[in-house]
């Protein structure tokens, strides 16, 4: 450690002697930033090309580890492998002292989950070791919304199977017993690409197997196999090469020295300078995008007579890559060299005409089924000035996918050539004819869903996240931004129990939600929503809405039981209701639920200042003892982006009855912030009658309902002199809320309350009388006694009597 002489320091205040410090000195010591911004949270993904802070990204408040002994290493220690102290990851507090280690990159660009398994010992550098590494794929990432359409870029699914090679490189102790500072870099690669990764994708697997090691000196170099797959099936299959290399090596690169006629071709002139993105087509949006302008371009040059193309990237000290790749090593990915050399291919086939005819043309990230080498030589670093990529065309076609080039490429930096990639091939296809969507919900993976239990039970999928699966299918189809969305009516609730498959299929501006069970080999969908998607440019905002008059402050619904919504969900502060309507201040960084594509948990928390169980306080006509619930959403229209931090205001008032309606409530919601309108929209309620829960207190019949507690007046059922009554309708509207009836009252799964209402008298008439919740009882299957589950001591004879749709049980 460095320590400053000491010194003699005078501190004053406007001339007069404050503080006198004799020997005041300063040590530097190490530090490492997860171990400040490790405190933050919820943990982040970053969805768009719009900045998210690393600190935010570094965030591990709220996060849930993998349950012990399920994993090697989880995401926390792979966070840490990233950017926290060494000692972490390998459990030897004295690595903390090593001045550099081998490093994964930190979000956005680490792609790697969890290490699932692996054969070999800490320490153990044995060839043949072999590792299992997997990568969640998030639904709404900034790597699908940036590149030219939704599907995974090839530099990052170089970075999914690569990635783990470097964690096993250090699992292995490769240079545990070195005594330079060496720095891991990929030297070599090659492999195939079988298919392409699309959203919906859940898991992407990387089996890993060291394949060989050689050491020169201080130079370690691992050669490596890797086969990914994509929930289960292959997608790239290749071996790469990598080195462990001290700084002198890197001192005085000379790269790959070119010949004569390779230096002219470098210096090509090329006639207009063409800037990027302006190519007449979407080659990847700001974040991805790796060149700035095209500077030359023969289409009758090179061997072939297809095509010499070159083009430019000016080197940004500030670059998003250089803060996460790699921590106190800062170095362009490799992989984002593949991915410029995909670029302009992309915008060769777009001079050749190759998208001319196609409906909805999109890029396949590179051919499958072709081999494709790279090379690295050398390394891009921020104090570079200028990286230039060159390509020769060696083949244009068109085959049954459609027309495709195959091109060699080569990068340089500053006049060094240092980068040379092989097969490289790019497909130009139509989009999915089937215009559909689909993506899995997982329960297990996206706990989230789990906090949104409207019935106290069961998760079920947030209206609000229905729109913005609608919104997001339209988007990523399109390209374009959602202006609004309208005329959304929900078809059935959809229970989150087990995993389910979501299908979003578009027809023009119409969409719908379809669901099927997720284990279906042959799944056959059921319609959940429909609604109309409109893209485009925001029009002109509205004014805010006038200040609530006569409004009062409210208990905030999360503490008293009036909504149900857990902490992923808990957005609102504070709340005023007033005799029109009511304001909720909402923090729109205090949740966690994913922010999709139009923040569909800031929208879900616009709805919880609403007092749902007592609108009869806007409108006389509303009986007491029903309770609104989200039916139809008339029209979402929104003005700009909806923020992931901040203050933000939801404005809700009572506008009137849809089509007079009394059980059709309209409410207007404006989301509001610093003055100006983000969004507005108008929702309609659907009265539903609470019945034998209804006179329960909300803190009440949440004890009911969730914690599964007996409590006086709760049940379906009603006391007349002494007998217990229950009638099919009763049942039958209370089981319109999703799963409000069978697993409190644990019938048959998936089973209709009203086709066991005389269990579930029987039940409440026991449970009243022996004062436990009606879970607890076990009903004969005669119904002529009924007992408390586990305890045949408290048993009693009942006699059931069922007269049309009404039960009545009386007891001995």
């Amino acid at each position: 450690m460095r320590r400053a002489r000491p010194r003699r320091d005078l501190c004053t205040v406007d001339g007069v002697p404050v503080l006198h410090a004799r020997g005041a000195a300063l040590r530097l010591v190490a530090d490492w930033p997860l171990e400040h911004w490790r405190q933050l949270g919820p943990p982040r993904v970053q969805a768009t090309g719009e900045v998210v802070p690393l600190a935010l990204l570094g965030g591990l408040a709220e996060h849930r580890d993998e349950p012990p002994g399920t994993v090697v290493h989880g995401y926390r220690q792979l966070l840490a492998s990233a950017w926290g102290r060494p000692s972490e990851v390998v459990g030897d507090a004295s690595v903390d002292a090593s001045p550099r280690v081998c490093r994964l990159p930190g979000p956005p660009y680490l792609m790697v989950s969890r290490i699932v398994a692996v054969d070999g010992a800490p320490g153990e550098l044995g060839v043949g070791t072999r590792a299992v590494a997997e990568y969640d794929v998030p639904e709404q990432v900034w790597f699908f919304e940036q590149n030219d359409c939704p599907t995974m870029p090839m530099a990052v699914l170089m970075e999914v199977v690569l990635q783990p090679c470097g964690w096993l490189a250090a699992y292995v102790g490769s240079i545990r017993d070195a005594d330079a500072d060496l720095r891991f870099r990929n030297l070599d690669g090659a492999g195939t690409v079988l298919g392409e990764v699309r959203p919906g994708t859940r898991c992407l697997r990387s089996e890993v197997e060291l394949l060989s090691v050689a050491r020169q000196g201080d130079v370690v170099v691992e050669r490596f196999g890797i086969r990914c797959l994509a929930d289960g099936v292959p997608v790239f299959e290749l071996t790469a090469v990598f080195g462990f290399f001290p700084q002198e090596a890197f001192d005085n690169q000379v790269g790959m020295p070119p010949s004569t006629e390779e230096l002219d071709r470098y210096r090509l002139d090329g006639g207009e300078v063409v800037p990027l993105p302006d190519a007449g087509v979407r080659l990847a949006g700001p974040m991805l995008l790796m060149l700035d302008r095209v500077t030359g371009y023969r289409p009758d040059g090179g061997r072939a007579g297809l095509g010499l193309l070159r083009a430019e990237k000016d080197v940004d000290a500030g670059e998003w890559f250089f803060k996460c790749h790699f921590f106190q090593d800062p170095v362009w990915p490799g992989s984002l060299g593949i991915e410029a050399m995909c670029q302009l291919l992309r915008y060769y086939l777009v001079r050749r005409g190759a998208l001319v005819g196609l409906r909805r043309p999109r890029f396949e990230p590179v051919m499958p089924g072709r081999e494709l080498t790279w090379r690295y030589r050398g390394q891009v670093v921020p104090g570079d000035g200028l990286v230039t990529v060159e390509m020769e065309i060696l083949e244009y076609a068109e085959d049954a996918r459609g027309r495709y080039a195959v091109a060699d490429a080569w990068l340089w930096v500053d006049g060094r050539r240092i980068y040379h990639a092989t097969g490289l091939g790019v497909r130009v296809v139509p989009d999915d004819p089937s215009l559909h969507v689909d993506r899995v919900l997982d329960p297990a993976r996206d706990t989230w869903v789990n906090d949104h239990c409207p019935s106290w039970t069961v998760p079920t999928l947030p209206m609000m996240s229905i729109v913005d699966a609608l919104a997001s299918a339209a988007a990523s189809y399109s390209g374009q931004d959602v202006l609004g969305v309208y005329d959304v009516r929900l078809r059935r609730w959809l229970p989150v129990e087990e995993p389910v498959r979501l299908r979003v299929e578009l027809d023009g501006p119409r969409v719908r939600l379809l669901t099927a069970p997720e284990s279906s080999v042959d799944p056959a969908f059921d319609v959940v929503a429909t609604g109309t998607v409109q893209l485009g440019t925001p029009g002109a905002r509205p004014a805010p809405f006038a200040p609530l008059a006569g409004a009062a402050p409210a208990p905030i619904p999360y503490e008293t039981g009036a909504i149900f919504h857990g902490p992923a969900f808990q957005y609102l502060t504070s709340v005023w209701i007033g005799p029109t309507g009511c304001t909720g201040v909402l923090d729109a960084g205090r949740g966690r639920v994913p922010r999709g594509q139009l923040n569909q948990g800031l929208l879900d928390a616009a709805l919880h200042a609403i007092p749902h169980h007592d609108l009869s306080r806007w409108a006389p006509e509303v009986t007491s003892g029903w309770v609104g619930v989200p039916h139809r959403l008339r029209g979402l229209e929104l003005f700009e982006s909806l923020p992931d931090a901040g203050t933000v205001v939801a404005e809700a008032r009572f506008a009137g009855f849809d089509k007079d309606n009394p059980l059709l409530v309209e409410i207007d919601i404006q989301l509001q912030m610093d003055g100006r309108v983000l969004a507005a929209m108008r929702m309609v309620e659907i009265l539903l009658p609470l019945y034998g829960y209804g006179a329960a207190s909300h803190a009440d019949r949440r004890t009911f309902l969730r914690d599964l507690i007996y409590v006086d007046g709760c049940g379906l059922s009603r006391t007349v002199d002494g007998s217990t009554v229950l009638t099919v309708d009763e049942v039958d509207a209370t089981d319109r809320f999703p799963n409000r009836v069978a697993p409190v009252y644990v019938l048959p799964a998936g089973s209709r309350g009203s086709d066991h209402v005389p269990v579930i008298a029987a039940k409440d008439h026991v449970a009243r009388l022996l004062r436990v919740h009606p879970s607890a009882v076990e009903v004969g299957a005669s119904l002529d006694s009924a007992e408390v589950a586990g305890d045949p001591r408290r048993r009693l004879t009942i006699h059931v009597e069922q007269d049309g749709h009404q039960v009545r049980v009386r007891s001995y």
